[in-house]
């Protein structure tokens, strides 16, 4: 319709009317692409809010890991060091005889630490996100993600270390009876019937067994790392859960 207006002005050389309808042209265009630039906009602003919002549950459900993951940590490290400090008595009482035996048990296993990372980087990654941020705020965002990817690194040798020296497997132990284990991992219930693990020796015998009290030590030293693991963690969680919230 406006082409053969412009046609029939052309014709008539109706260059006030030419000229009108160039500019309702230009103006159309102009305005489509100034609606179609806020639209994006707009979406853009909308995408990096849900990416915020998604982060924030991730944040959540972290500290939360890292609470649970601190009180097991605790627990076992003064369920092997009460094991230890017993069999480094060489007092044969029925009392350091059972600390022995639970220490033993819980270094049969150790403690591990992962957490969710896919929307922190996403938000470090996304190049649409990062466009919306601050500088402060991808700094921030980059710093986190750094600290969360060393730590877990750290946290995963701390887990796996201390089974190069399976206690289990020393001489001085033996099979007792089966008991049931309570095991929760990673949100899936791991509970199973268990054999527990007894001395075979007198505890007066047994801490004269290096081999032994390398293994709990091990177990202690490598474990025991974990604890301050996590609060390094919580701290850079904490700092962004407290931005997100304050924002």
């Amino acid at each position: 319709m406006l082409l053969r207006r412009v046609a029939d002005h052309v014709k008539s050389q109706n260059w006030t009317a030419i000229a009108l309808d160039f500019l309702i042209v230009i103006g159309g265009v102009f305005i489509g692409v100034q609606l179609s630039n806020w639209n994006e906009a707009r979406q853009t602003q909308r995408d990096y809010e849900n990416a915020l919002a998604r982060y924030h549950a991730e944040l959540r459900t972290n500290l939360a890991t890292l609470d649970t993951v601190e009180a097991s940590v605790v627990d076992a490290l003064r369920i092997v060091g009460a094991g230890i400090d017993a069999l480094q008595t060489c007092d044969d009482t029925e009392e350091n005889r059972a600390l022995v035996e639970a220490g033993i048990e819980k270094a049969m296993g150790t403690i591990g630490l992962h957490l969710r990372t896919s929307a922190l980087r996403t938000l470090t990654e996304n190049s649409d996100l990062l466009a919306q941020q601050s500088e402060a705020e991808r700094q921030r965002f980059q710093e986190t993600l750094y600290l969360v990817e060393l730590f877990l690194r750290e946290a995963e040798s701390i887990e796996v270390i201390p089974l190069n020296e399976r206690t289990q497997n020393n001489a001085l132990i033996k099979l007792g009876p089966p008991k049931n284990r309570d095991v929760i991992y990673a949100g899936v219930d791991y509970s199973r019937p268990e054999r527990s693990l007894k001395l075979s020796a007198p505890v007066s015998e047994a801490c004269t067994d290096y081999l032994l009290a390398s293994s709990l030590y091990t177990w202690e030293r490598w474990q025991g790392a974990l604890p301050a693991v996590i609060r390094v963690l919580r701290e850079a969680l904490e700092k962004d859960r407290e931005f997100l919230e304050g924002a």
